[in-house]
């Protein structure tokens, strides 16, 4: 299956399918180990990769980041302290 993550793989297609749809329906944070013994994979190392493809096909490349600033809309809200009140911030 040129172009995708199951590309110049062994895996039967059926485990890759299976696979995707406990990464998606999983609660993230899911190990290999524990991927290996829900797939009943005999090895580890396809267990992680697979995991591994899945979870960066599942990406959005134009994500935002973490930690990427945002415009303020109104540079006064910020501005406000303790001893000045809140100004009107839409």
């Amino acid at each position: 299956m040129a172009g995708t993550v199951m590309k110049d793989s062994h895996t039967p297609l059926s485990v890759w399918f299976w696979g995707a749809y406990l990464v998606a329906a999983q609660t993230p944070g899911q190990s290999a180990l524990q991927f290996q013994r829900q797939l009943g994979l005999s090895r580890y190392e396809t267990a992680f990769q697979m995991l591994h493809k899945l979870r960066a096909g599942m990406v959005r490349p134009e994500r935002d980041s973490i930690g990427s600033q945002h415009p303020v809309e109104d540079p006064w809200c910020l501005m406000a302290t303790l001893k000045e009140p809140m100004p009107t911030c839409r």
